[in-house]
């Protein structure tokens, strides 16, 4: 294959990745990653094997597997730094950031996130600065530092809304509804939950909206609604059982705790 189909591999994974991880199409997601990688080593252009790399370090991670998501995460790091490309290495802290979020890792998560941020306003990239202080807002309430995750929170809220992001604007929802939950204002969480899902399924984000429909139940029961916090566990179940997702545990065990029936 000619060096230019190699890097159409490469532009095609770039532009269907999300869309893939968004739908929640793991193994097909997985499966693209790879083939990016190989792609871009045939090319040998180093800004592509970083990303190429990157892309599979929150993957991995995902999997269970954080040192592999940091073997990535280093080959990410140093083909960026032969590329002289601060911008990728920003997004390659971001992505090991995300992994360390997956495995729990908050005060290391949150230590690569700031790092991340950074290097991302230095490129003067606000779409994705939005994106990285939702995760540090995400990563300070994981931590019980609630008053500065929902300023984190609110101010990522604010980029999204300006750049007209929706994308971001319905994780960011999310994140601040989780904040509300943990500081007591159910109400508060209930209501950004909403505009979160509004903003998922607009987009057809079916994996984002049973995450957040998982929490939405957990602020509904909290407010004395079992009735509707079953029904969206079940929405959630539904959709993570459709996907074959292995976090469909979740919703089933909320389900089983509170001794109510999946169906």
């Amino acid at each position: 294959m000619a060096d230019g189909l190699y890097a159409q591999v490469v532009q095609l994974v770039s532009t269907f990745q999300f869309w893939l991880l968004r739908q929640g199409h793991r193994q097909e997601h997985l499966d693209c990653l790879h083939d990016a990688l190989e792609a871009t080593g045939r090319t040998g252009d180093r800004r592509a094997q970083a990303a190429a790399h990157r892309w599979l370090v929150p993957v991995v991670a995902e999997r269970g597997d954080l040192e592999q998501a940091y073997s990535h995460f280093h080959r990410a790091a140093a083909f960026a730094r032969e590329a002289g490309d601060l911008t990728e290495k920003g997004f390659a802290l971001f992505d090991i950031a995300l992994a360390c979020t997956q495995a729990g890792r908050m005060e290391e998560a949150l230590r690569h996130a700031r790092a991340a941020l950074d290097l991302v306003r230095a490129a003067r990239l606000t779409a994705t600065e939005a994106y990285v202080l939702n995760l540090i807002s995400w990563c300070r309430c994981a931590l019980g530092d609630y008053e500065r995750a929902l300023e984190s929170g609110e101010k990522a809220l604010a980029i999204a809304t300006e750049v007209g992001d929706k994308s971001s604007q319905g994780h960011i929802l999310d994140t601040l509804g989780n904040i509300h939950h943990h500081r007591g204002d159910l109400e508060d969480a209930i209501a950004h939950y909403r505009r979160a899902l509004t903003s998922c399924r607009d987009l057809g984000h079916r994996y984002d909206e049973a995450e957040i429909l998982l929490r939405f139940g957990d602020s509904l029961h909290a407010t004395g609604q079992p009735a509707q916090a079953a029904h969206s566990w079940r929405l959630s179940l539904t959709i993570l059982d459709e996907l074959g997702h292995q976090s469909a545990d979740e919703p089933r065990a909320r389900l089983r705790d509170h001794d109510l029936s999946p169906a």
